[in-house]
């Protein structure tokens, strides 16, 4: 027991000293003294294309994920649900998930859907009844799926699943921001309609991996 006015106890001293260390690592930069106990870290930073030629509105949605741990590659679990409902017209925002998760589409405007998409020889095909919900759609494979409307033409929805956990979109000013990465070496990658693959190798330590910018080459970005 520490009575008022007498010096801390050994293990009093240790927890003071382990919370200091904790809001010291919170401040400069790491997502959460919890996150830190755990051994998680961040990575952040930008994407452009080099020589100002091109805009990366024209890129699309763009998606930046590690790779190169085991842990990375277990498949992920639950269920998506996303609804008819839109605000711009019949088109939809990139949605995505891990490997393993699962869709399911919903009808919350009172229209019928009759979607289908192609997976390398495979046909997907998804029914969405008036006012009710599809099946459970598994997403088994890596990578871009677009699922089309065959009562509405201009009907899309994009999906894309990550090969990782740990992805981020690029917001609009081109950064991007993943929290809760373990520690250790990874591939980062990037997706989108126009471009596709790793960019860069990355060290993740204790504190956050603010990375240099990642400069597109234009002349290999897909029309």
């Amino acid at each position: 027991m520490t009575c008022a006015g007498s010096p801390p106890t050994r293990p009093a001293r240790a927890a003071m000293a382990l919370a200091t260390c904790l809001c010291a690592a919170a401040i400069a930069g790491c997502a959460s003294p919890l996150a830190l106990t755990r051994g998680l870290s961040r990575v952040e930073g930008e994407v452009r294309v080099s020589g100002g030629r091109e805009s990366l509105q024209k890129l699309g949605p763009v998606v930046v994920y590690l790779e190169g741990r085991g842990e990375l590659d277990a498949p992920g679990a639950g269920t998506l649900t996303l609804s008819d409902l839109r605000r711009d017209g019949l088109g939809h925002d990139l949605v995505v998930l891990t490997r393993g998760q699962s869709l399911r589409f919903v009808s919350q405007s009172g229209v019928a859907h009759r979607l289908f998409a192609i997976r390398g020889p495979e046909r997907l095909d998804v029914e969405v009844t008036e006012g009710g919900e599809s099946r459970v759609v598994p997403m088994e494979h890596t990578g871009w799926t677009r699922f089309y409307c065959s009562l509405h033409p201009d009907e899309i929805w994009d999906v894309f699943v990550s090969p990782s956990p740990h992805f981020a979109l690029l917001d609009p000013e081109g950064a991007y921001r993943i929290d809760n990465v373990p520690r250790g070496d990874y591939a980062l990658s990037i997706w989108s309609l126009a471009v596709n693959g790793a960019v860069r190798r990355v060290h993740v330590g204790f504190r956050t991996s603010a990375l240099e910018p990642i400069w597109l080459d234009p002349a290999k970005l897909h029309p």
